[in-house]
């Protein structure tokens, strides 16, 4: 029997992005089948402002996949419509992905060449911004922070988005489905920390089959925002009780850090790095790997 993977995308006021979006699940297909794999795919496209409804007449049919469109019952944000999208997939493998995202042709066959008995597989990719672009991973070593849960809770998120990632559905923690982030950000982060938790096996892939566009009204540019979701995430690591207690603290620690470097100036900002040295030789480690 063919294993499936589902691509889940949540779609807010991006109707405009779909026809991208099965264009490049077409070259997917199209690769399968030049190398003879044995796998299908599903899109289930997540209406997020369903005063814009979605209707299939809108884009381009693909007879080479499976397309569903899942309407939230009002705007839930972005974890709970990747949980409304996984409750709906049929998938033994999940993508989830922004709408924006792009992934190349070779996404899926290498993704699933490289995942083995891992649990998650991490690839390579590039961010894109305004005016120019930077490789997420720019050796193996750095690549390799994304298997390592301490670099996460003392330093920063090693993973870009979860669409550079390729997870077996029965991997995502029960946790992370009952617990939702409400302010958009964190909720890939949580993720990636109940999976270290619940002793997951994350893998990478070094090709460069992605890419996260940074540019625009993106949440991963929003300082405040992150902020205010990753203390969200703190108290449903606390209140679901998930999460180690000294694992919480330590994210929060470099949580408190990053809030504290947006608050202040001058001495002040000076004295927030002497009292988290600890915090930024991790920061350091992490970047210059």
């Amino acid at each position: 029997m063919n294993i499936c993977i589902s691509v889940i995308v949540p779609i807010y006021k991006g109707n405009c992005y779909i026809d991208g979006i099965m264009t490049m699940l077409e070259g997917n297909v199209q690769e399968i089948r030049k190398f003879k794999r044995e796998f299908n795919i599903e899109l289930l496209l997540v209406n997020d402002f369903p005063d814009l409804p979605i209707e299939k007449e809108q884009f381009s049919q693909s007879g080479d996949f499976e397309v569903r469109v899942v309407c939230n019952r009002k705007n839930l944000g972005i974890h709970s419509s990747r949980v409304h999208g996984l409750q709906e997939a049929k998938g033994d493998y999940i993508l989830f992905l922004d709408q924006d995202d792009k992934i190349s042709n070779e996404w899926m066959r290498t993704q699933l060449d490289n995942i083995g008995t891992a649990d998650i597989c991490v690839g390579n990719g590039y961010r894109v911004f305004s005016d120019s672009s930077k490789v997420i991973y720019r050796n193996i070593k750095k690549q390799r922070l994304a298997t390592k849960e301490q670099v996460f809770l003392k330093a920063a998120c090693q993973i870009v988005s979860p669409g550079h990632c390729l997870i077996k559905r029965d991997a995502i923690p029960q946790e992370w489905l009952d617990n939702i982030v409400e302010y958009n950000g964190s909720d890939d982060i949580f993720l990636w920390i109940l999976m270290f938790e619940q002793q997951k096996q994350f893998c990478i892939n070094t090709e460069r089959i992605y890419q996260h566009i940074d540019t625009g009204k993106n949440v991963s540019k929003n300082s405040g925002g992150m902020v205010k979701s990753a203390y969200n995430v703190i108290q449903l690591m606390r209140s679901s009780g998930s999460v180690l207690d000294t694992h919480i603290k330590t994210y929060e620690k470099r949580v408190k850090f990053s809030e504290d470097l947006q608050k202040f100036k001058g001495l002040r900002k000076v004295l927030v790095y002497l009292k988290n040295i600890d915090t930024c030789l991790w920061k350091m480690y992490a970047y210059y790997r």
